[in-house]
């Protein structure tokens, strides 16, 4: 489970990083394990990232205990060292279910490994869900990924991958590298690439896989208070 592999790497936008706290290894003795009735934790943290511009999607904002429960019941027997905090059941609220609807409008979960084996229409696929979490803020008709070298050719491991977003008005491409694990720095070319009027900015956490978010630099602020986690957009 995505869960038990939280970490940090250290990157200069980062900072120093650190692992995080209470969070114990599949191995390890468990203290305290996630049950479906945390959902209610989960609710509750629900209610509080929309206090901090996070917006629920139709299914959540209609049932928010129900899906809270879903959520529950899917990370059941993950395992803490202590009491987990308001922190990490927000983690589980924006990361939402697997293979079920997201919870936030404005938010979506990756998993961060084994793209050395995606194809370009991974690439494309990823991207667009990503950029969709902007809503009506960015307009966008279709992204397009092709090998940098020779669009004739498939993408190769090592080797840049093009993307273009195609949009009124034009957007400048810009590439990736394509590796074992997803180049994240997507993140920074696409809020260099947002429309002039939007406020918002793409923010993201690692923690082995990668929650994102679409909120204003204020909210992001008030979102890292609130997990005590680090949610970062800029690129130095």
């Amino acid at each position: 489970m995505w869960f038990r592999r939280i970490f940090r790497k250290p990157t200069p936008e980062m900072g120093e990083a650190k692992a995080l706290p209470n969070v114990l290894p599949a191995a390890a003795t468990a203290r305290r394990e996630v049950v479906p009735e945390d959902g209610r934790y989960i609710e509750a943290a629900m209610t509080e990232l929309v206090k901090v511009g996070l917006c629920l999607a139709p299914a959540a904002s209609d049932d928010p205990a129900g899906v809270a429960a879903s959520i529950a019941y899917e990370c059941r027997g993950i395992s803490f060292a202590g009491e987990p905090g308001l922190g990490h059941w927000a983690l589980f609220a924006l990361a939402g279910q697997a293979d079920g609807p997201r919870p936030f409008e404005n938010a979506i979960r990756f998993d961060d490994h084994c793209y050395d084996v995606a194809e370009a229409s991974d690439y494309a696929a990823m991207i667009s869900s990503l950029i969709a979490i902007a809503g009506d803020k960015w307009p966008v008709k279709s992204v397009e990924a092709r090998n940098a070298s020779d669009p004739h050719k498939r993408i190769e491991f090592g080797k840049p991958v093009a993307i273009t977003i195609h949009a009124d008005p034009e957007i400048p491409p810009f590439e990736l590298a394509h590796g074992k694990d997803f180049d994240w720095s997507v993140i920074f070319r696409l809020n260099e690439r947002l429309p002039g009027d939007v406020d918002e900015r793409f923010a993201i956490f690692l923690d082995g896989d990668a929650t994102i978010v679409f909120l204003s630099p204020e909210d992001i602020g008030h979102l890292n208070a609130l997990t005590g986690w680090e949610f970062f957009y800029l690129d130095s």
